[in-house]
């Protein structure tokens, strides 16, 4: 697949330039119908699209090059080009759109209204967007604009199961932890389990095909330790088929979270991990990442489909 992506990459900008063309033909058709001056036209993106940058195609994780898409509004009030540095998030649309049209919002609406940025440019609203995804691993990023920079904060984890953790090829597990006490098993076959500690390798983890204990003595730092698992040889499980989490280590008894920091004024793909240089700020990241709180608006409605949205939903994959 790693030959692959250059092609691959081909392909998605000429969508782009296709996408591109049908923009001109329909402003153009605007003009000529006579309402171009009087329409309002939004131009966004639900997610970006993963070639390598870190590690992964298509879009499963939430790296500037997933998250960070464009935001066009062409509205009849805007009489020369303006661009707005501040990051702001996809739930702002709606609210922006009810403002537009002058109607009111129903109550309870998440997001705000991005009509200020129209009459000032430099006008601060929050400052800061969030996004998260939760297969194969939950992932939460804050993206915040400070002193004329933009930072982001990444939170990831692997899902934890009742009895313990799939450890996929590679996982980071960040920690504060001096010693790290914890049970393995391999399925299918014993298997042997690399271990790094920041960076540094350490004496591998040989894991039977039952529950096992392990100790792993970890040095005194500022900042804790990064440690790392690696299975780099293993294989699916017999009853999975082929899953390239590669399902064939369990870890009980540590959490496997990563934490990531990036200055994207400075590195805008984000390659260059500030965690540890920065701890200090990494904390106050993340004290205002942990104040968002998934909680539901409305009750959820079970009904059945209609033939027309299941074909619809089935050709785009999701059923």
């Amino acid at each position: 697949l790693e030959g692959d992506h250059p092609h691959l990459e081909a392909l998605y900008d000429g969508s782009i330039l296709y996408v591109d063309g049908v923009l001109e033909r329909f402003f153009a058709r605007l003009a000529a119908m006579g309402v171009a001056d009087d329409t309002t036209v939004i131009i966004t993106s639900d997610h970006g699209e993963e070639f390598l940058d870190h590690g992964k195609i298509v879009h499963e994780q939430i790296y500037p090059e997933g998250v960070v898409v464009p935001l066009i509004v062409v509205h009849p009030d805007l009489d020369h080009p303006i661009r707005v540095s501040t990051p702001v998030q996809s739930i702002d649309l709606t609210p922006t759109v009810y403002d537009l049209a002058g109607v009111e919002q129903p109550e309870g609406l998440p997001g705000d209204s991005l009509r200020p940025y129209f009459e000032n440019p430099a006008t601060r609203l929050s400052g800061a967007a969030y996004a998260e995804v939760v297969f194969p691993q939950t992932q939460k990023m804050l993206l915040l604009e400070r002193d004329g920079e933009l930072l982001q904060l990444v939170l990831s984890e692997q899902l934890p199961e009742p009895d313990g953790t799939w450890v996929p090829r590679t996982v980071d597990c960040d920690t504060d932890e001096e010693r790290l006490e914890m049970r393995m098993i391999a399925f299918k076959q014993a298997r042997t389990l690399e271990v790094a500690v920041n960076g540094e390798p350490r004496p591998p983890f040989e894991v039977p095909n039952r529950w096992t204990s392990f100790t792993l003595e970890l040095p005194r730092r500022k900042g804790g330790n990064r440690v790392t698992f690696a299975a780099p040889e293993c294989d699916a499980t017999e009853n999975t088929n082929v899953d390239t989490r590669c399902l064939a280590i369990k870890v009980d008894g540590v959490p496997i979270r990563r934490y990531e920091l990036f200055n994207l004024t400075l590195d805008p793909r984000a390659q260059n991990d500030r965690y540890r240089a920065e701890m200090d700020l990494k904390n106050e990241l993340h004290k205002l990442l942990r104040r968002y709180r998934w909680e539901p608006i409305a009750p959820s409605s079970q009904r059945d489909l209609d033939s027309k949205t299941r074909e619809t939903l089935e050709a785009l994959g999701y059923l």
